[in-house]
């Protein structure tokens, strides 16, 4: 439960951020799984999409909502696609990186 309310509440962040900044949100992508793991339907739904030059921008809060690892990648792949992707904040908010990875860790 946890999990979806944070989840949730990052959405309405995004969504905040995006009509500050004169974006409009047509679809959103979301998982209540962890970023280490690839294996997630939003995740691969989004992918789908931006192969299919469906999606121009993708907006994340952080890094490391996308994906724990290989951001970098993906904002390389994306980019051959026409999509960019945009990070709102380098800063997690309720937990620091570290304590999110041991979390994760653990989880595995």
């Amino acid at each position: 439960m946890y999990q979806k309310e944070q989840l949730k509440n990052q959405s309405n962040r995004i969504y905040e951020w995006a009509i500050n900044n004169g974006l409009n949100i047509e679809k959103q992508f979301e998982d209540v799984k962890s970023g280490m793991n690839f294996e997630r339907n939003g995740l691969e739904e989004l992918i789908q999409n931006v192969l299919q030059n469906k999606i121009k921008i993708v907006i994340v809060e952080n890094k490391d909502r996308l994906t724990r690892f290989g951001f970098e990648l993906f904002e390389t792949f994306f980019k051959y696609f026409g999509c960019k992707i945009l990070v709102i904040s380098e800063e997690i908010e309720n937990k620091n990186y570290n304590q999110e990875l041991t979390e994760d860790l653990i989880s595995i």
